[in-house]
């Protein structure tokens, strides 16, 4: 089923609650086990902190609104300047 937008993916979702969403979906976040290098079982929120510590760690994000401050975070950390 296709919902009106033509995302097959959202159909699903259509009319649950935030908190129906999160005990159906977002418990099983593919981000969150791959930073935190959980495969499987339920995620925890220590898991969440593991994940979050690892992305900081490993990822730079810049902003196309925030292009000038995002350019010289760039600058800082590839030490351009």
């Amino acid at each position: 089923q296709i919902d009106p937008s033509g995302n097959q993916n959202t159909a699903q979702y259509k009319g649950i609650t935030i908190d129906e969403f999160s005990e159906k979906v977002a418990e099983n976040n593919w981000m969150v086990r791959f930073l935190a290098n959980k495969r499987s079982g339920s995620l925890t929120w220590q898991d969440l902190e593991t994940a979050k510590e690892v992305f900081g760690r490993k990822c730079l994000v810049g902003l196309v609104d925030k292009a000038e401050e995002s350019l010289r975070r760039y600058e800082r950390f590839f030490k351009w300047d």
